[in-house]
C-alpha cells in the first residue's frame, strides 16, 4: 500500500514537472499579427496622425481678436493771443478699440489640407511599418523554425558519433587504422558539439529579435512546416499589384501633392492678411467731444511677393514626378530580380522534396547497421554520412529562401497576407 502512495505521489510530481516544462507552440501568423497589435512604434504613429489632424482643425480656426483701451488727461491753451498756462483747459480722455485679423481668403483651407497630406503620409508611414514588422517577424519565426531543424540534425550526427565512438573503443587490440579511425570520430564529435552551440546561439538570437516586436514566453516553439507544393507567383501578376499597391509609389504621390498645396499656399502669402478695426472714444474739455469709427488695415505687398519661395516648391515638385518614374523602374527590376531567384528556388525545391530528409534518415540507420557488422568500411561510412549532412542543407536552406522570397513578394504588393507556411 506504501508503495502504490509512493509511486502515485512520484507520478503526480513528475507530471507537474512536465506541465510545467512545456514549451508553447506558436504559429507564424499568430505571432506576425500579435506583433502588430503590440507595436509601440505604430502606436507612436497614431499619436503622429492624430497630431495631424489636430493640426488640421487649427488651421481653419479664427485668429483672436484685439482690444484696446486708453485713458488720460488731455490739456488744450484757449485763444491765440493768451498768456502761456493763464487760460488752460484740462479734461480727461479714454478711448476704446476693437480689432479683427481676417485671413486672406483661401489661406485656411489650403493650410488645412496641407495638415490632412501630412496626416495622410503619416498613414502611408504606418502602413509601411505594419509591413516591415509583419514580414520581418514572418521571417525571424521561419528561420526559428529550420533552426530548429538544424539543430535537430546536428544533434542526431553528435548521437550517431558517439555510437561511433562508443564502437571503435570495443575493438580489442585496436590497429593503429583503427586508432585513427576513433581519433577522427573524437574529432568529428567535439566540431558537432560546438555545430550545436553555434545554432543554439543563433536560435536566441533570433528569439530576442522576436522579443523586441512582441512578447512571448520564455520558452516556445515555431509550429510551420517546409514547402510540400510550390509557391506559384506570376511576375506580370506581381508587378500590376505592385505597382497598384506600392506604398513607396504612393508616398511620393502624397508628398507631390502636399508640396503642391504648400505652392498655392506660398502663393496666396503674398496677399496679406486683412485687420478690420473699430473705435469709440470722449473726452471732457470745454466742449465734450465723442467720437468713434471703423479702420482697414492692409499691408501693401511690393517688397516681398514669395517669388523664390514659389519657385524652389515647384522645382522640388518636378523632383518627385522624377523620383516616381525611378521608382517605378527600380520596382520593376526588383521584380524581375525577385522572380529570377524565385524560378531558381522553385527548381531547387523540386529536386530537394522534404520527403528526403526521412529517406535519408532511414538510409543512414541502415548505414549505422552494416557498419557495425563490417559490410561496409570506416571510409564508406564517412562519406555516407556527409552526403547525408550535405543534403539535409541543401534541403533546408532551399526551404529557407523560398520563405524569404514569398515574404517579400508580399510585401512588394504593399499587403499583408496570411502565412501559409
Amino acid at each position: 500500500m506504501i508503495w502504490h502512495i509512493i509511486t502515485l505521489t512520484l507520478i503526480c510530481f513528475f507530471s507537474l514537472e512536465l506541465r510545467a516544462e512545456e514549451i508553447e507552440s506558436i504559429k507564424i501568423e499568430n505571432l506576425a499579427k500579435k506583433a502588430i497589435e503590440n507595436s509601440r512604434l505604430l502606436a507612436a504613429k497614431d499619436l503622429q496622425i492624430l497630431a495631424k489632424r489636430n493640426y488640421s482643425e487649427q488651421a481653419t480656426a479664427f485668429q483672436n481678436p484685439q482690444l484696446s483701451f486708453s485713458i488720460g488727461k488731455r490739456e488744450s491753451q484757449g485763444g491765440s493771443f493768451s498768456i502761456p498756462y493763464s487760460n488752460m483747459v484740462n479734461g480727461e480722455q479714454y478711448q476704446f478699440g476693437i480689432s479683427q485679423p481676417f485671413y486672406f481668403p483661401g489661406k485656411r483651407d489650403l493650410q488645412k489640407k496641407i495638415f490632412e497630406k501630412e496626416g495622410e503620409l503619416s498613414e502611408i508611414e504606418k502602413s509601411e511599418l505594419e509591413l516591415e514588422i509583419y514580414y520581418t517577424i514572418s521571417f525571424y519565426a521561419y528561420e526559428t523554425f529550420v533552426t530548429g531543424l538544424k539543430e535537430k540534425h546536428a544533434r542526431e550526427r553528435a548521437r550517431r558519433f558517439r555510437m561511433l565512438q562508443g564502437f571503435l573503443r570495443s575493438r580489442p587490440f585496436a590497429s593503429p587504422m583503427q586508432k585513427a579511425q576513433k581519433t577522427i570520430a573524437e574529432n568529428k564529435l567535439k566540431i558537432l558539439e560546438s555545430q550545436i552551440v553555434d545554432i543554439q546561439y543563433k536560435r536566441e538570437i533570433l528569439k530576442n529579435q522576436i522579443r523586441l516586436y512582441t512578447e512571448v514566453p520564455e520558452k516556445f516553439s515555431i509550429q510551420s512546416r517546409l514547402f510540400s507544393e510550390v509557391p506559384d507567383l506570376n511576375k506580370e501578376e506581381l508587378f500590376a499589384e505592385a505597382k497598384k499597391n506600392s506604398l513607396i509609389l504612393k508616398k511620393l504621390n502624397k508628398e507631390r501633392e502636399s508640396k503642391d498645396l504648400q505652392a498655392k499656399y506660398s502663393a496666396k502669402q503674398m496677399y496679406p492678411d486683412i485687420t478690420v478695426s473699430g473705435f469709440f472714444g470722449k473726452q471732457t474739455l470745454d466742449n465734450k467731444e465723442t467720437y468713434y469709427g471703423l479702420g482697414l488695415d492692409i499691408p501693401i505687398p511690393i517688397l516681398n511677393q514669395n517669388k523664390a519661395k514659389i519657385k524652389g516648391l515647384e522645382q522640388e515638385i518636378s523632383s518627385y514626378q522624377i523620383q516616381y518614374e525611378f521608382e517605378e523602374q527600380k520596382l520593376e527590376r526588383e521584380i524581375g530580380k525577385l522572380f529570377l531567384r524565385y524560378t531558381a528556388a522553385k527548381e531547387k525545391i523540386k529536386l530537394l522534396s522534404p520527403n528526403l530528409l526521412e529517406a535519408g534518415h532511414r538510409q543512414m540507420n541502415y548505414a549505422d547497421s552494416i557498419f557495425r557488422r563490417g559490410l561496409i568500411g570506416f571510409t564508406d561510412y564517412l562519406n555516407a554520412e556527409s552526403e547525408d549532412d550535405l543534403l539535409h542543407k541543401a534541403i533546408l536552406g532551399s526551404h529557407l529562401e523560398m520563405a524569404g522570397i514569398q515574404l517579400q513578394a508580399w510585401k512588394i504588393t504593399g499587403k499583408i497576407n496570411p502565412i501559409t507556411f
